[in-house]
């Protein structure tokens, strides 16, 4: 897990794994980054998968 500060200073966590273009994936109103953990191991082969938590809402 990776975070970045919004300008407001509210923290934003984040995953990225993989090599090459980047998809992000973004996650429902009640979900966070976890529910993509299985689509981005099968993607990271291919691709630099970011998935991250709402703002607010960081399961960390």
């Amino acid at each position: 897990m990776q975070k970045v500060v919004s300008k407001d200073g509210t923290e934003i966590a984040y995953d990225a794994t993989g090599n090459g273009p980047g998809p992000v994936l973004i996650a429902g109103a009640f979900t966070g980054r976890a529910y993509f953990a299985g689509h981005a191991e099968a993607l990271s082969p291919t691709f630099t998968v970011v998935a991250y938590d709402r703002r607010g809402c960081s399961a960390t």
